[in-house]
């Protein structure tokens, strides 16, 4: 209609306009401001596209949808209202637009199109709306000053070139469940750390990494079946950490090269396998290694319970390393699991912690079961009430020999007595009973019970009791 229209400089829509045809101003270059009208809610593909001197554009507070390339190109853009009522913004809406000023993307927001944002200098910071359920290849790529994006950590799959040539983005709230990131999805992301893709992901892309000089470890999922070329490219202090039990077929030395072809990853392999991957084309010129074992840890679970007399342990036994330092959980949890598969069972031993000399301490061993989680379970019995204990597992090989040790852990008993003791007279003005959980009941209950006798000179005892 008004397509390449240099001369034209204003431009005043009626009231009662409704729509107009795609395109309609294509590079009217002379254009500086639009006013579009209140009820024009759909503005049309390629509208103002290449309107190279338009800086200010008034949208309606009912529009719900910006179409495709309709503002792209338009450097000179500086202010444009989003209103909330906006549901879409087509692909390569805002693409190249570099100096325009972003406000905060509608949170009605469900579709943010390819390429929307690219180029956009000014945004620095991005919060994604949370209807927006499908990620689309391309949005911020050379966005260069965009430092942080959140709302990131329902999505599972990364599309191709998402944040390309973001030099300074440095926080972004992927959660350890990704399953594809695509091709040049990070690349030229310099200020991006490393972050825990977790052990679901399936593909990484060609050059999704490559330059990305601060991503100092990768860790490569179990589940992996591709590995596209020059991921490592410039990234001499790369760590790449294996899960795989058998290392992925590759075909190309770009897989796993950090200089064109002339220089190859350092690779952390699970203990084990090591022999595996130096048979391995390309995995073979790599630098591999395993790391040295000196024991194990064990975390407490929030489901251990100890009460007078007895103690259930609920542990997570996790290897450590000898002068390693961040090991990567999801490299850490595989290898864990990996190295004991040679375990026959795991002890428990504890002893009494005031009894400090070796010499005649009396300590006991009771055996703990593993369930297909790796997690502990050891239930202990006998113990004092009021009394710290402390522990050590050890895990054994099938000739009861000693391969791992952890380091000392400890509980303590509470004062709680056994029922043994309660006596029931005249003395007695309140019984209370109390689960486990602390929950109150005016009877006893099946299982474990915790009884409070308060007796009418004012003292109160607590006992124990399984109905």
């Amino acid at each position: 209609m008004f397509n390449s229209c240099s001369s034209l400089t204003t431009v005043i829509f009626p009231n009662s306009l409704t729509s107009i045809g795609e395109g309609a101003f294509t590079s009217c270059n002379a254009i500086t401001e639009i006013q579009l009208p209140e009820c024009f809610t759909v503005i049309p593909d390629k509208l103002f596209m290449n309107c190279l001197g338009l800086e200010t554009v008034h949208i309606s507070s009912q529009a719900t949808k910006i179409g495709k390339q309709s503002f792209d190109g338009c450097k000179a853009l500086v202010n444009l209202n989003l209103p909330e009522s906006i549901d879409t913004i087509g692909d390569i809406a805002f693409r190249n637009c570099s100096n325009l000023i972003v406000l905060p993307l509608p949170q009605n927001l469900t579709y943010l199109g390819q390429s929307s944002l690219s180029g956009i200098l000014t945004i620095d910071e991005v919060e994604f709306p949370e209807n927006v359920e499908v990620l689309q290849p391309y949005v911020f790529q050379n966005c260069t000053n965009l430092k942080k994006v959140t709302g990131l950590g329902r999505f599972e799959d990364v599309p191709n070139y998402l944040f390309a040539g973001c030099t300074t983005l440095d926080s972004i709230d992927f959660e350890p469940k990704l399953k594809t990131i695509g091709a040049n999805a990070f690349n030229k992301c310099t200020s991006l750390p490393s972050f825990d893709f977790g052990d679901k992901l399936i593909s990484i892309g060609s050059s999704a990494l490559a330059y990305d000089t601060n991503f100092t470890d990768v860790v490569l999922s179990p589940v992996l079946t591709s590995l596209g070329t020059s991921n490592f490219y410039y990234h001499d202090s790369v760590m790449v950490w294996s899960t795989m039990e058998q290392p992925l077929n590759l075909t190309s030395r770009y897989a796993l090269c950090t200089k064109s072809g002339t220089a190859y990853a350092n690779v952390t392999v699970l203990n084990g396998t090591k022999a595996a991957y130096e048979e391995a084309n390309i995995w073979k010129d790599c630098t591999l290694r395993e790391l040295e074992i000196n024991g194990m840890d064990v975390v407490e679970d929030e489901e251990t319970h100890v009460t007078a007399n007895s103690a259930t342990l609920v542990l997570n036994p996790q290897l450590t390393y000898a002068q390693e330092e961040n090991v990567p959980a999801t490299f850490q949890k595989y290898n864990s699991k990996h190295a004991m598969a040679s375990v026959s069972k795991f002890v428990v031993e504890y002893f009494e912690t005031d009894d400090n000399s070796k010499k005649g301490r009396e300590t006991s061993t009771v055996d703990a079961a593993i369930d297909e989680n790796g997690i502990l379970t050891a239930n202990i019995d006998g113990l004092k009430s009021t009394t710290a204990y402390t522990y050590r597992v050890k895990a054994l090989d099938e000739n009861d020999n000693v391969i791992y040790t952890s380091s000392d852990n400890s509980f303590t008993t509470d004062g709680v007595t056994a029922i043994k003791s309660l006596v029931i007279d005249d003395s007695v003005v309140d019984i209370q009973y109390y689960n486990t959980l602390g929950v109150q009941n005016a009877t006893p209950m099946k299982g474990v019970n915790i009884i409070v006798v308060t007796y009418d000179d004012g003292s109160v005892k607590t006992f124990k009791h399984v109905f």
